[in-house]
């Protein structure tokens, strides 16, 4: 048996999706061949103790994969904190000795990379290693070779070299055969397909301009913006098609990706939430990303972004105006953190091509980039010329028996009367032709009078009204007998020719005219051949060429087929009139029976928001019937059904995808609602999905139909059913320690909340009627935390309204202690600190009479935090205290606070070192001799409130006790991080954890520096560790460089655990989904740049966070990011340096918001800002 490579994996324990990662690579190298070990294999302890099991793994191992990442290197290089990380600290010792024994003539350790920015990570040891960058099944397999001995190329023999004469040029010539073929990145069309029958016209103008943005490299971004059926969607189609056919290249010739995806929903406005989950996640996999469901929405859709932008590339996304707010004060703004995040990062660098978004409103968030990167263009009606056309290629060809061309004056007219609406010209044309042969004259049947001008569609409902009367009049015949004449009904089918008992004579011309009726069914019989192969070209998986191609042959093959049908008619008629019209009367039966198949497929169609699935709409076909719905349908043959289906199609009603246009199906739906055939028909497709799907699909994808049997269940009326079958049991797998899988596992949380709206009758105020009072005060939870999660905070705030009165009412006082917390916390979020205080008061009420120990804790800290940002810090100190107390009783053995409710009590207890370390900063300026002329004012000197006090004349003392006060909240937060891991916690309460780590530790380094100065009595702390400039010279960023021939170390000396706790905190809090938390972390890791020289980060996290707290809203956020970037940027007392305008006016804008909101924890800080910079201001004019 051949000797299997032994392979050791050196890695560190980043986080348990890392460890996963690397546990499935040793688990692919065991699948090749290779004998991998890795720690994880082992059952607890191993006999021999961790440190002599490494020795011996890296002993035996003929290879050890080293995976390189800032943990591992940190580990490697002995840089962790104390009791972290041994186990790389003692594998990175032995690799660095068995490297230095063998002079470095070694391959037995690889360096191995997940990421490519990792390679900065690489040990020095392994610098010069040759690493590989698993990113790709290639990747993998270029490891394997070198695991293998396969590398590189085995070389031939050496033979002797032959003499030969010097080259001689050639002529040049071309080879086409061997020319190299350009194979593009192309995501099969999701664009939804127009019909065979449709045409664009007048938007030659638009599709330039597209042509332009493609290869203009100021263009990132380019938004459509019209109302539905103004042909947004067909204007978008027709240039990809365009781009298809010029092999996806640019008119340069540039290669490119394409990807697109449309949003479009149920009718002008979604009845749930739409989520761009699905979205994201297909995009992610498409452009390469390993984890497509992980990190939050806004790391997914900036990942996004940087996959889109690592070659040129097409991205459509069609429809998003469900994603969008409608009416009101955000109205034009995304809902969807994602896509919110990707389309501004794309916004900022596209690295070529273009961005299409179709959207009913203009997207109010890329405003800052309109007519830079950004163009918006409003697309307009068709003028009359163009709606003419449009009107007469859709069939509207002739006046009474006249025949007329699209110059028309009469289709001019219909045009205007209908605005130029694409889509109703479209309708329209096809109408008049199929019902009145193409007279323009009987549009006067379509009540265009009634039409709300100001209406999404109203046009267009009205042409769709025409079409319902037709289809169902039983009395009405086709003009040109284009329904039911497709192929010879069999006996016994609907709207079949009976044909009655032969006599003895019928049989003896029977046999004479045989030959005759041989032809004419041989004809028919190639006339239905036909049909079904033009058919089959309008299948979305049969494409031939492009598109055109296929709607070409369709509607050729169409028309041969009609031909033959009527030839072989024509050959097997015979002269007896009473046999002639019983044929006429049968065909005119047939054509009603179609007509009614049409209008039931259309009433089908409005079930659904996307293209309607084979297997749905045979489930709804299905025996029995649903009454007064699917009665013409039941027990027809497959082309009856085909022939319905493609006479849609000819209208331009239907698409190849079995979908229909948005309003076509919002009109439907609106006839039939509330009925109970919509309810039955839902009914029936909720048993359908539930029954066909898994019952817990592992990935988003798998769980679609489970969304979709939610909202179909929610629409039957069987809200309990489908919250407690499906969405409680089959899609969140339960809501204990290991439930709500689809939130944890997959960060679907928009998914999961437009699952919960389907549940409301008003969101987010009302639950049906139908759900037990316990689901609805648990929907109300669900909905609030998800729109918290989403940023969408002013939603959230009628839910948990709604949930705490409805616990109230039962008297279940410890959820309502719960839900009065959470108002608390939401409305302090918002900045209703009244409503705030009030209600953490409640919580705290309601937690006693629960006589919960946990709660009575818990509520309390609540209404202590609203108190220490009303600035009433006594009070809030007691019932802090008085929590603490609470918890040492509850769990002696971790007797102080923890979580969020430890989080919030650090808060108070670093607030004043937090102060003094701003004084530190704010004290500490650079001369401004030079540059303001205030030269008294040096680094150190007094700092005078509004009244000439001194402020910030700190001394020993005093730096003492607020350093202190540092290390009492480090050894608090140390310890509740060892906790939270211990107890496998939240991401979130983690990620607080570190954030209290990162802000004491920095405000820590800040005062103990400055003290050290005091002590020594130097006052050059800011020219020597800071790194500002002793002349400041203003920068870009507005924040002076540092000068190196003074400062040979220009950053701040800071512990590198106070970078990682930051890096920490802010990935968890984003992986956390917890937005109103978000510019907590993005603040402090703004003043810590600013304080590294990282001018430039400082000011995009200081944006960030205000592009958050501005769309919360989140007011005291708002006024700390006013405050935060004027104390960073503004106190240099340079004129122009200050990239938002003017510091005092920021700082007016800060106190606006603090007395408005009564945000007084921030009086004094305010006071000291005010005065510092006003003073540099004016002196410096």
């Amino acid at each position: 048996m051949e000797k299997q490579t032994k392979v050791f994996i050196s890695y560190s324990h980043d986080t348990d999706a890392h460890c996963e990662r690397v546990l499935a690579l040793s688990e692919r190298l065991r699948l090749d061949g290779f004998e991998a070990q890795l720690d994880q294999y082992v059952n607890g302890t191993p006999e021999e103790y961790w440190p002599r099991w490494m020795l011996n793994r890296l002993d035996e191992a003929e290879f050890v994969l080293v995976v390189c990442t800032e943990t591992y290197y940190r580990r490697f290089r002995g840089h962790e904190q104390p009791g972290r990380g041994h186990g790389v600290d003692w594998e990175g010792a032995i690799i660095t000795q068995e490297i230095y024994n063998s002079r470095s003539r070694t391959v037995k350790f690889v360096p191995v990379l997940f990421e490519t920015t990792h390679k900065e990570f690489i040990p020095e040891p392994l610098s010069g290693h040759t690493h590989y960058m698993l990113g790709s099944e290639a990747d993998y397999e270029r490891l394997r070779d070198f695991l293998d001995g396969y590398a590189g190329v085995e070389p031939g023999p050496v033979g002797t070299r032959p003499q030969r004469e010097r080259r001689r040029s050639f002529p040049l010539t071309f080879d086409e055969s061997s020319s190299s073929v350009f194979q593009p990145k192309i995501s099969p069309p999701r664009l939804p397909a127009r019909s065979g029958a449709q045409k664009l016209f007048g938007r030659d103008e638009e599709l330039e301009q597209l042509n332009e943005a493609l290869v203009e490299p100021h263009t990132h971004l380019v938004q459509l913006v019209a109302w539905g059926g103004v042909g947004k969607t067909a204007l978008v189609t027709e240039w990809m098609t365009n781009l298809a056919a010029k092999g996806w290249r640019t008119e340069a010739g540039d290669e490119i990706r394409y990807f697109d995806w449309s949003f479009y929903s149920q009718g002008t406005r979604d009845r749930s939430s739409v989520s761009s989950d699905t979205f994201i996640a297909t995009a992610l996999a498409f452009f390469g990303d390993p984890d497509p469901q992980s990190g939050s929405p806004h790391d997914r859709g900036a990942r996004l972004a940087q996959l889109i932008n690592q070659q040129p590339t097409v991205l459509i996304l069609d429809g998003i105006e469900p994603l969008q707010y409608g009416p009101g004060p955000l109205v034009g703004c995304l809902q969807d953190p994602a896509l919110l995040a990707l389309l501004k990062c794309l916004a900022q660098r596209l690295a070529g091509g273009v961005c299409l978004v179709t959207t009913r409103e203009r997207l109010v968030d890329l405003d800052p980039f309109q007519d830079k990167t950004v163009v918006v263009r409003e697309l307009e009606h068709l003028r009359e010329i163009h709606g003419a056309k449009l009107l007469h290629h859709a069939g509207a060809t002739r006046r009474g028996e006249a025949t007329i061309d699209p110059k028309n004056p009469e289709l001019r007219t219909a045009s205007r009367e209908v605005r130029g609406h694409a889509l109703t010209l479209n309708l329209l044309g096809a109408y008049l032709k199929r019902a009145h042969g193409g007279d323009i004259r009987r549009r006067d049947r379509v009540r265009f009078w009634e039409a709300d001008r100001q209406a999404q569609g109203g046009h267009a409902f009205r042409v769709i009204a025409a079409y319902e009367q037709w289809l169902g009049d039983k009395t009405a015949v086709a003009k040109d007998g284009w329904i039911g004449d497709k192929k010879p009904r069999s006996a016994g089918s609907p709207g079949a020719v009976s044909v009655p008992f032969p006599s003895v004579k019928g049989v003896l011309v029977g046999i004479i005219n045989f030959p005759r009726l041989a032809v004419s069914l041989i004809i028919l019989h190639m006339s239905l051949l036909c049909l079904k192969i033009g058919l089959l070209f309008t299948e979305p998986n049969f494409l031939i060429l492009d598109g055109r191609f296929n709607l070409g042959m369709a509607k050729f093959l169409r028309a041969v087929g009609n031909s033959l049908h009527k030839i072989g008619n024509y050959i097997a008629a015979d002269d007896d009139p009473s046999r002639k019209a019983k044929a006429k009367e049968n065909q005119r039966n047939a054509e009603v029976a179609n007509r009614q198949r049409m209008l039931t497929i259309l009433h089908l169609l409005s079930f659904f928001d996307r293209p309607a699935p084979d297997d749905a709409l045979a489930a709804l076909r299905w025996a029995p019937a649903i009454p007064g719905l699917t009665d013409s349908l039941v027990d027809i043959t497959q082309e009856d059904w085909n022939i319905a289906l493609e006479s849609l199609r000819d209208l331009g009603l239907v698409s190849g995808q079995m979908d229909t246009h948005p309003l076509v199906r919002a009109y439907f739906a609106e006839q039939l609602g509330g009925t109970s055939a919509w309810k039955d028909g839902h009914r029936r497709l909720y048993e359908h999905l539930t029954e066909s799907s898994p019952h817990r699909p592992d990935t988003l994808e798998g769980l679609q139909p489970l969304y979709q049997a939610v909202a179909h269940g929610c629409q039957a009326g069987l809200h309990e059913k489908a919250c407690a079958d499906v969405y409680r049991d089959r899609i969140l797998r339960g809501t204990g320690p290991d439930g709500f899988y689809s939130t944890k596992k997959l960060g679907a949380i928009g998914a999961d909340l437009g699952a919960v709206a389907c549940f409301f009758t008003h969101p987010w105020r009302e639950l049906s009627g139908n759900l037990s009072s316990g689901d609805q005060a648990w929907l109300f939870g669900e909905a609030a935390t998800r729109l918290r999660a989403l940023g969408r905070l002013r939603e959230a705030l009628a839910p948990t309204r709604a949930g705490l009165e409805m616990c109230i009412r039962q008297e279940d006082w410890e959820e309502a202690a719960l839900s009065a917390s959470n108002l608390s916390e939401l409305e302090l979020t918002l900045g209703a600190l009244d409503g705030a205080l009030a209600d953490a008061e409640r919580s705290v009420a309601f937690a006693d009479r629960s006589e919960n120990a946990f709660q009575q804790m818990g509520k309390r800290t609540t209404y202590a935090d609203a108190l220490h940002q009303a600035g009433e810090s006594a009070r809030a100190l007691a019932l802090f205290r008085a929590a603490e107390e609470l918890q040492a009783e509850r769990q002696p053995h971790y007797p102080r606070l923890y979580a969020l409710q430890g989080f919030q009590y650090c808060d108070l207890l670093v607030s004043d070192a937090e102060r003094a370390a701003w004084r530190v900063w704010m004290g500490i300026g650079p001369a401004r001799g030079e540059a303001g002329g205030i030269s008294e004012m040096g680094p150190g000197a007094p700092m005078l409130s509004p009244q000439g006090v001194p402020v910030n004349g700190m001394g020993t003392k005093e730096f003492d006790a607020r350093i202190a006060d540092c290390d009492r909240v480090m050894a608090r937060a140390e310890e509740a991080l060892s906790i939270a891991k211990r107890n496998e916690a939240s991401l979130f309460s983690i990620a607080l954890d570190h954030l209290t780590l990162a802000r004491a530790g920095f405000y820590r380094a800040l005062l103990s520096t400055q003290a050290d100065a005091e002590i020594s009595g130097s006052r050059e702390f800011s020219r020597r560790v800071v790194g500002v400039q002793t002349s400041p010279q203003p920068t870009p960023t507005g924040i002076p460089e540092p000068d190196p021939a003074t400062n040979p170390n220009p950053k701040f000396p800071l512990s590198p655990e106070i970078r990682t706790h930051l890096a920490a905190a802010i990935h968890g809090l984003r992986g956390a989904g917890v937005m109103d938390y978000l510019p907590r972390g993005l603040l402090t890791r703004a003043w810590y740049r600013a304080a590294t020289g990282d001018g430039a980060g400082a000011r995009a996290d200081l944006e960030e966070a205000w592009e958050v707290a501005e769309r919360g809203p989140m007011p005291l956020f708002q006024a700390d990011i006013l405050l935060t970037r004027a104390r960073l940027f503004g106190g240099l007392g340079i004129e122009n340096s200050y990239p938002w305008g003017l510091a005092l006016e920021d700082l007016g804008e800060a106190r606006r918001f603090v007395e408005k909101h009564g945000y007084h924890r921030r009086d004094e800080e305010l006071a000291e800002a005010e005065a510092m910079i006003g003073q540099g201001h004016r002196c410096g004019k």
